[in-house]
Order: C-alpha cells, then sequence, then structure tokens
C-alpha cells in the first residue's frame, strides 16, 4: 500500500471465477488494524446455489427484553450480552487508560487494549448475528417480524441493553440476506397486537401486562406463553394477510 508498504493478509475466502469485484473499501480500525472490504458481483445467479428447495413456507419471529428472539417453532435465542459480560473488564481498562499521562507511550498501549477489548465484541455480536440470520434466510421462504421502532427503544432506560443486542442489525441482515437467498422479510405493523391475541380463537386479552409471561384465554382456556404466542401470530399474520392478499391481486 502507498506510504505504508506491504501489508500480511488474512483472506478469509478467495473470490470466485463467476464473481466480479465492484469495489475495494480498505480502513484503519481503533484498533490500528487494517480491515479490506471486498463488494463483488455475481455472474452467474444459477451456480451460486444460495437458495434451497425444501424451504419451509413461513416463520413468525417475536422479539422481547426476555429473549433476543422466540420463533414460531418454539425455539427461544437467549441474548447473548456480549458487551454486559465484558463490562468490567472494559471498566478496569478505561479507568487505567485515565490515568495516563496524554501523549505518553503507555497511555497508547492502554488506548489499543481498550480499541482491542471493543473489537472482540463487535467481532463476537457480528459473529452472531450473522450466522442467526442466515440460519432464517437458508430455511425458510417468508419470514414475519414485528416492525419495532428500535431507535425509539434506545432512548428509553434499557438504551444500553438494546444497543448490546443488535436488533436493528439483526433485522438489517435479515432484509438483504432475504434478497439474496430467495425469501422475502415481512414487517408487521408494531401496532398489530401479537401479544394480546389468542392465536387458537383470536380472542383479544385486553388485560395482559409486559410484566405477563403466562397467560390463559378467558375464551378457550388455552394457556400460553407470551413470546410463543406473538410468534405464531405474526406467522398467522402472513398468511391471512401477506399471503391471502397476493393471491387476490
Amino acid at each position: 500500500m502507498p506510504k505504508i508498504g506491504f501489508v500480511k493478509l488474512a483472506l478469509h475466502r478467495n473470490i470466485k471465477s463467476n464473481e466480479v469485484v465492484k469495489n475495494v473499501v480498505l480502513e484503519k480500525d481503533t484498533d490500528d488494524k487494517y480491515y479490506i472490504s471486498v463488494a463483488v458481483e455475481y455472474l452467474d445467479a444459477k451456480n451460486n446455489n444460495k437458495t434451497k428447495d425444501n424451504k419451509k413456507e413461513a416463520i413468525g419471529i417475536d422479539i422481547s427484553m426476555r429473549h433476543f428472539l422466540v420463533s414460531s417453532e418454539g425455539e427461544k435465542t437467549n441474548h447473548p450480552k456480549y458487551l454486559l459480560k465484558n463490562e468490567r473488564k472494559l471498566k478496569k481498562y478505561q479507568r487505567k487508560l485515565s490515568k495516563k499521562q496524554k501523549g505518553s507511550v503507555n497511555r497508547a498501549k492502554s488506548r489499543l487494549r481498550v480499541a482491542k477489548l471493543h473489537r472482540k465484541i463487535s467481532n463476537q455480536r457480528k459473529d452472531f448475528l450473522h450466522k442467526l440470520s442466515y440460519y432464517f434466510v437458508a430455511n425458510y421462504k417468508n419470514i414475519a417480524i414485528e416492525n419495532l421502532s428500535i431507535k425509539g427503544m434506545q432512548k428509553g432506560m434499557f438504551s444500553k441493553s438494546i444497543n448490546d443486542l443488535g436488533w436493528h442489525e439483526f433485522v438489517r441482515q435479515l432484509s438483504y440476506k432475504s434478497e439474496w437467498y430467495g425469501s422475502y422479510l415481512h414487517k408487521v405493523d408494531r401496532y398489530f397486537s401479537s401479544s394480546k391475541l389468542c392465536n387458537k380463537c383470536h380472542i383479544k386479552n385486553t388485560t395482559l401486562k409486559l410484566s405477563d409471561t403466562r397467560w390463559t384465554c378467558r375464551s378457550c382456556n388455552t394457556l400460553h406463553d407470551r413470546d410463543i404466542n406473538a410468534a405464531l401470530n405474526l406467522k398467522a399474520y402472513y398468511y391471512k394477510e401477506i399471503k391471502t392478499k397476493a393471491r387476490t391481486a
């Protein structure tokens, strides 16, 4: 590289014969490491093998503070909370950094230590989100998820926790990966009462509180797990509102 010279490259994968490089971005991060991002275009989508014929038709995904997400299949993915797990170590490093003399070699070393820990947390979160988002787009044709106002939630008392969870990034990845893998992401209106509707008889529980994790329908006596019920209603919304309207259009 100009003014820098040769830099060792940790190549994650080779560029395939059916890929054309469109753009290359070089950046230096706060941990003094260089990163190269390469954008490619596929010449032959058929050879890309990104779609599966055996995908399931649809799945509903509910996002809550109790779990990172809960699916209509009954699967619960817990919050990894990478920032929270490293918070004590991070505060320790930041305290040491604040005590170092500005412009000194020791301050530079201390700053680098903080930056490396931030990079580690970021990489852990990205790895988790990429694997999880790939799972859904690779196995389901249609993904129904509530269109939450995540930016609004970030202004509340749980802002640190929400930023640590990475919900906004997860939905962003689902969005572009759905296009890559031949799936469809359906964002359901945030005012749709997915948690309050009984997925069996569709009667609305108007007295349901945020603290209620389980509730029994007064009409059909079905005992609900709040989050699974919400995910099932999101899946049902796809079939009733989205798929049906697409057929009649």
